[in-house]
């Protein structure tokens, strides 16, 4: 029995050895320690094991902080993207109807559409027609009934602002369905044009 307990001292002052700060190993002879003082170095050995295994610990709390604040970022960007990009992901609340003009210029995806001043809907697209003409997608707010003879008009909000959609409800008993055109329209006024024309003698 006493070879073997011989061999586990050593065994212990050996994983010792590798384990502490500390090489117990110069200061006392393998298979020399005493009960008490093997108890000591292991308990020692189990207080690193301890105090990497809390390193360890804290390290994966600070990735799981770190990821979970990059999430939360990025799901606050999304909103913000979603709001201030007027991007509609859930789907939209209305009917679309369209219209044509002659000129769009300055008109953008997303603009609004408004009735004597109010918003009712936005532009959902831009396009050109085979006749060359522009062809404009609203998106209207449900509940918003147009007569077939309202007018489309392109204004500008202010001087130089930006450019939407003003809607002149008309007096038919016909109300437009989805799907369904615009054929009184008013097209953009180029105001660089204008000033351009009045400022070479082109405006009598």
């Amino acid at each position: 029995m006493l070879p073997l307990a011989l061999e586990q001292i050593n065994i212990d002052v050996y994983l010792l050895c590798k384990v502490l700060p500390a090489n117990p190993c110069r200061e006392i002879g393998a298979g020399r320690l005493s009960p008490a003082v093997s108890d000591n170095l292991k308990r020692k050995m189990l207080e690193q094991m301890n105090i990497k295994n809390e390193g360890e610990m804290q390290k994966y709390s600070r990735e799981f902080s770190v990821g979970l604040f990059m999430i939360l970022g990025l799901a606050c960007l999304a909103y913000m993207t979603v709001k201030l990009g007027k991007m509609e992901v859930f789907g939209d609340d209305g009917y679309v109807l369209s219209a044509r003009f002659n000129s769009v210029t300055g008109l953008k995806t997303g603009a609004a559409v408004e009735i004597a001043g109010v918003r009712v809907g936005k532009v959902t697209g831009v396009s050109l027609n085979k006749d060359f003409s522009a062809k404009v997608g609203l998106l209207i707010n449900k509940g918003i009934d147009l007569s077939d003879d309202s007018i489309a008009s392109v204004k500008t909000s202010g001087l130089i602002g930006d450019k939407f959609i003003s809607l002149s409800p008309g007096s038919s008993e016909k109300i437009l369905a989805a799907g369904d055109e615009l054929w009184e329209t008013e097209s953009s006024v180029d105001i660089e044009a204008l000033i351009s024309k009045y400022v070479f003698g082109g405006v009598k």
